[in-house]
């Protein structure tokens, strides 16, 4: 199980990479009806293997549940490219104030799990379906990365 220095060192790194990429040069800003507005979003890294991939969750598509908008998990492992068997997989989540479900004993989910979860492309919060059955250890608030781990 990783320990609350990881999962420091990965934030760091994090707010590292955010504040580098705020600072590039006038970005294209553009609407489209499936995605929000380009280069303007919510972005969460997505770290396997020792890789890092940062994905702005406005140019991926949106799910609408109840009324709001929202970005499929899954759309989001595919978005970071990484050369990843996804379904081989378990994913934990860190908050921007470095908690993770793992750290209050809440396993990391499986592939068949993910499918079933959302986050919030303007807070990057982490909403599942209610079939999912997932106690409240698993909806995250500002999830900054997705740590993709080996099954064990």
């Amino acid at each position: 199980m990783p320990d609350l220095r990881d999962h420091a060192v990965r934030l760091a790194r994090y707010l590292m990479l955010t504040c580098c990429l705020s600072g590039c040069a006038e970005q294209d800003v553009s609407l489209d009806e499936d995605t929000g507005p380009a280069g303007s979003g919510y972005q969460v890294a997505v770290t396997a293997d020792g890789e890092t991939a940062t994905v702005d969750l406005s140019t991926l598509s949106l799910v609408t549940r109840e009324g709001e908008s929202w970005v499929a998990l899954p759309e989001i492992l595919q978005a970071s490219e990484l050369p990843v068997t996804w379904s081989e997989r378990t994913y934990d989540f860190l908050a921007s104030d470095g908690y993770t479900p793992s750290s209050k004993e809440c396993w990391p989910v499986d592939y068949d799990t993910v499918g079933q979860g959302y986050l919030h492309p303007a807070s990057g919060n982490l909403d599942w379906d209610e079939s999912a059955g997932l106690a409240g250890c698993y909806f995250v608030t500002e999830v900054v990365e997705i740590l993709v781990q080996d099954t064990e």
